[in-house]
C-alpha cells in the first residue's frame, strides 16, 4: 500500500510528496451527482503536485489543500472562494459542487478513477463528482 498524505501533514508526521498522485492534473466536471454541468459554464477541478486543488464552478472559483490516503480523499484547509454574482443557473451549478466539496472537507470521501480518464468522488453521505481528463 502507498500511503500518500499532504505534503508536511504534521499531523501524522509524514511528508510525502503528493505528485505522484493519480489526481494530479486538470479534470473536466461532467456531472455533478446526477445532473450534467451547464454546457455554457463548464466546471473543472485540477490537483496540483504541491497538495493543492482549485475549482472553477463555472462561475467562482475555490482553492484549498488536499490530501490522500489509499482511495481517500481529504481537504485539508478551509477553501478560499471568490464571491462574484452568478446568473440562476450557474448558481445552482456552484451550489451543488460547492456542497460536494464542502462534504469532503468535513466528512472526506472516496475516489476512484476508471481507465485514467473519469474520476469519480464519492462523499460518505452517497453523493457524486464524476470528472474526466
Amino acid at each position: 500500500m502507498v500511503m500518500l498524505v499532504r505534503a508536511g501533514d504534521g499531523a501524522t508526521g509524514v511528508d510525502t510528496d503528493v505528485a505522484s498522485s493519480p489526481l494530479v492534473g486538470e479534470w473536466t466536471i461532467t456531472d455533478i451527482d446526477g445532473i450534467e454541468p451547464l454546457a455554457d459554464a463548464p466546471a473543472t477541478i485540477t490537483f496540483g503536485d504541491d497538495d493543492t486543488m482549485s475549482l472553477d464552478t463555472g462561475c467562482n472559483t475555490l482553492s484549498a489543500s488536499y490530501g490522500i490516503d489509499g482511495d481517500a480523499l481529504s481537504i485539508d484547509s478551509e477553501p478560499a472562494m471568490t464571491l462574484m454574482a452568478c446568473d440562476t443557473e450557474r448558481t445552482a451549478q456552484e451550489t451543488a459542487v460547492v456542497a460536494i466539496i464542502g462534504s469532503v472537507r468535513t466528512d472526506g470521501a472516496t475516489f476512484e478513477i476508471s481507465d485514467d480518464t473519469t474520476l469519480t468522488i464519492t462523499t460518505i453521505e452517497g453523493t457524486t463528482l464524476t470528472v474526466e481528463r
